[in-house]
């Protein structure tokens, strides 16, 4: 994933805004918002969502579950979707412990949601996803994938 310059800049600029905007299936849930903060440290070059639309919980199981073709569920559907839309992108994989500040991950399941996409923050530590309808949450990183293949792409220059 090839990043702009001033990445750390533009990333931190979305994750402000991303924090005032109300969680809304297919316009602002996990998906949406790991798709919008890998947007904004590549000016856009990156699409995660395009060829997903939903605005139900139920409608998003039906949308990934048409683009892989098959019946998976939970949160084996989501992570299937997110390898093989960033396979799709030409995105390298690396193993969960290796990602880095602004790389797209997918976060152990929290209960009652389930997995969900994030985005590692600035910190390097945390990764932020909207995934549930309270608003933002964050999980260590230790917690991303845990005993699963990676499904993580690499990033350009990170420090």
């Amino acid at each position: 994933m090839r990043r702009l310059p001033d990445w750390p800049a533009r990333l931190a600029a979305a994750i402000a805004l991303g924090r005032l905007t109300p969680f809304a299936w297919g316009q602002w849930d996990c998906c949406a918002a790991a798709a919008a903060l890998v947007a904004a440290q590549t000016g856009g070059t990156v699409d995660l969502t395009r060829p997903f639309r939903w605005t139900t919980r139920a409608g998003a199981t039906r949308t990934m579950r048409r683009y892989l073709g098959g019946e998976r569920s939970g949160d084996a559907l989501l992570e299937a979707t997110v390898a093989a839309r960033l396979a799709e992108l030409g995105l390298a994989v690396v193993a969960p412990a290796r990602a880095q500040r602004g790389d797209p991950v997918l976060l152990a399941p929290a209960p009652p949601w389930g997995m969900a996409l994030g985005v590692v923050d600035l910190t390097g530590r945390s990764a932020l996803t909207a995934a549930t309808p309270q608003g933002w949450a964050s999980a260590r990183c230790s917690g991303v994938l845990p005993n699963q293949p990676p499904t993580t792409p690499t990033g350009g220059e990170r420090r």
